[in-house]
């Protein structure tokens, strides 16, 4: 696996932040507010990559082979705003980081071929965590208010979390230390 520039990364990280919150006084957004906003950005300004997501579903039924590169899919879906569900969830995670809302990438089978990947947020004002699904509104499962900001519950109310990913293991959170290696960021 190709590790990552993670300099290249940051310095778009930190101007798409400029660029999502150039109407606005960031200063006086709390967490939640910048959060929807990124969240909407992302689900407005991405398209969903089928071509990538057919290749994953013709090599898991063993019709063809593929080279996976997870940090090509992330520069794709920050370069070319395009890309599957991992690479979806980490470009909102490292936004997310950027602004010090704390978000993990966490994995699902959601009874499709391929696991899912989706964002596990904090909300330090109210103390609890979410999820947030930008995959999903963009594929069109469902509108922004659908897939911001839910709970447990209704996540297994659109089967996520009802299947095993791995043994024992219905959610599966990313570790950082992948995604700290797949972008090159030495820091934790």
């Amino acid at each position: 696996m190709e590790k990552g520039n993670w300099i290249e990364i940051q310095l778009n990280i930190k101007n798409k932040i400029k660029e999502i919150f150039y109407d606005y006084n960031i200063e006086n957004l709390n967490d939640y507010e910048k959060r929807k906003i990124v969240f909407e950005y992302l689900c407005n300004n991405l398209s969903y990559d089928y071509d990538l997501l057919n290749n994953i579903k013709d090599f898991n039924e063993g019709k063809k082979q593929i080279s996976r590169n997870p940090y090509s899919e992330l520069l794709s879906v920050i370069n070319n705003k395009k890309g599957i569900c991992n690479a979806i969830s980490q470009y909102y995670k490292l936004l997310l980081e950027e602004l010090g809302i704390a978000v993990y990438c966490v994995i699902c089978n959601d009874g499709t071929i391929v696991n899912h990947q989706l964002n596990f947020v904090y909300d330090k004002e109210n103390n609890c965590y979410s999820f947030d699904d930008v995959t999903s509104v963009i594929v069109g499962r469902g509108l922004i208010e659908d897939y911001y900001d839910y709970d447990l519950e209704f996540a297994n109310e659109i089967n996520q979390g009802n299947i095993e990913v791995f043994d024992n293991y219905k959610w599966v959170v990313l570790d950082e230390e992948y995604i700290n290696y797949l972008v090159g960021r030495e820091e934790s």
